[in-house]
């Protein structure tokens, strides 16, 4: 985490309070099915004790032939519930897939294109 990590807040965030968070992308397609605009929307059970974390993990974004590209270390901010992300590719998407190494924890949601692709073509 670098030198600003900070062990006393990481563990206020995670090992301290309970419940777990949702992660959703909040994807705009333009017509050809690129990307125009990325979001990660997260969220939490209202009737627990649970708050925003910040969490690091890989997006995996699937071209027209389910060829995966990876986007790095996508930080999603415990400050507001959407986090843009980034990336310097424009191709037809089939899928998108939040931590695609599963490095974040919490309970990953798919966008509704994404949905509609994996069910005809799997």
């Amino acid at each position: 985490m670098g030198n600003n990590f900070d062990f006393k807040n990481w563990c206020d965030s995670w090992l301290t309070t309970k419940g777990i968070n949702n992660l959703e992308p909040i994807v705009e397609y333009n017509q050809d099915h690129s990307i125009k605009s990325f979001k990660v929307k997260q969220s939490n059970e209202k009737t627990l004790d649970n708050h925003l974390r910040k969490q690091i993990m890989d997006i995996a974004v699937y071209d027209n032939d389910y060829k995966e590209h990876i986007i790095r270390d996508v930080l999603i901010d415990d400050k507001q519930a959407l986090s843009e992300v980034k990336f310097n590719f424009s191709f037809p998407v089939k899928a998108v897939m939040l931590n695609h190494d599963d490095y974040a924890y919490a309970k990953i949601r798919y966008d509704e294109h994404t949905l509609k692709n994996l069910q005809k073509n799997f």
